[in-house]
């Protein structure tokens, strides 16, 4: 039996994978877009089941911190990361090549409808008429991955392969990359671990994924300020007040803590904050437009309530929401919520 779907226009795409280079109109959605943070995994179709084990589990770790795990849905390490994610009853999405009846390999449709009846998501950029193996398709398919992801984490692979292409679309829109590396002499991991020459980084702990996470990106997810695993930052970077601080400050309930309706962007927590004020006091940015940007990264993402923080006035707020919009930092969220995108974001990472 053929599943619905719904045609998604570019506009109503989550933010980062818009920022792909040559974006189509609109894509195929079965199921939905989960909620952020997102991590893309990808790697080998024929991977050693050392490296099939290490893709289920990074992606089993960071689903239970109520992270999306984001692959291709091909066999090998992309099932694993799905499968991964499965397991922790998490989020996935599928990124896929083609439409959903056109899926390959086959084997693997189980693990989509397994997807899509926990809430998942299938999403591609192809027609329905368009043919299976076009390579075209691939290719646009891993920029997608590596577009709307925050970090991306590439398993074992070899030289010449589709996660290698990916990588590329990743070191292009700035993602942060992360490897996992492979055991000495397999052949199949060789391409893996050449990247580590190139200066990504070696992933030794989901803890260094979740701190990645931390520094950028909007999330509307409650499962991520959930979380149960801490993120240690550096002793140099300041930590956010605990809620019994802010109390003692003077601070309401309603502002010392993150709502399902009014999420902050976890960037009050560590080193966005910080970028911003070292900015402010080298005379790089406007105090009173620091003030605004501060607000929204601790979550007020209204004039309203942007105004009640700052104490500037309403015009002056939306004459610095209007020089931010334009300056490609400041936009709105498909919920009409501002959040801090673009230059500003990537002065955190």
């Amino acid at each position: 039996m053929e599943r619905p779907h719904r045609i998604v226009a570019r506009r109503h795409w989550p933010f980062s994978l818009q920022e792909m280079q040559s974006p189509c109109e609109q894509g195929q959605l079965w199921g939905v877009f989960p909620p952020g943070p997102y991590v893309s995994i990808v790697g080998r179709r024929k991977a050693s089941s050392v490296g099939l084990r290490c893709a289920e589990r990074i992606a089993c770790e960071l689903a239970e911190q109520g992270v999306t795990i984001v692959s291709g849905g091909a066999i090998g390490i992309d099932a694993a990361a799905h499968r991964g994610a499965l397991r922790a009853r998490g989020k996935t999405l599928v990124m896929a090549p083609v439409w959903l009846e056109h899926a390959t390999p086959g084997e693997n449709r189980p693990l989509f409808d397994e997807i899509l009846n926990r809430d998942g998501g299938y999403f591609s950029l192809a027609d329905e008429l368009a043919k299976p193996f076009d390579t075209n398709l691939y290719f646009l398919r891993n920029e997608a991955m590596a577009a709307l992801c925050q970090v991306l984490i590439v398993g074992e692979h070899g030289y010449r392969s589709g996660a290698r292409n990916t990588v590329k679309h990743a070191e292009e829109l700035r993602r942060s990359t992360f490897v996992l590396p492979s055991l000495y002499g397999n052949s199949g991991g060789l391409g893996s671990n050449s990247l580590l020459d190139r200066g990504a980084r070696v992933l030794l702990n989901v803890k260094d994924v979740l701190k990645m996470l931390a520094l950028g990106a909007t999330y509307d997810n409650p499962s991520w300020w959930r979380r149960t695993e801490p993120v240690d930052y550096p002793d140099d970077v300041p930590r956010a007040p605990t809620k019994s601080k802010r109390a003692r400050s003077g601070e309401s309930a309603e502002t010392a803590e993150p709502s399902a309706r009014e999420p902050s962007q976890n960037l009050d927590t560590g080193r966005g904050r910080a970028a911003l004020r070292a900015g402010s006091a080298a005379g790089a940015r406007d105090p009173v437009q620091f003030q605004v940007l501060e607000a929204i990264l601790e979550g007020k993402t209204n004039v309203d309530v942007i105004c009640e923080r700052t104490q500037l006035s309403a015009s002056v707020v939306q004459y610095q929401l209007l020089l931010l919009t334009l300056a490609g930092e400041v936009r709105e969220d498909e919920r009409g919520l501002l959040r801090v995108v673009g230059a500003a974001r990537r002065s955190a990472t």
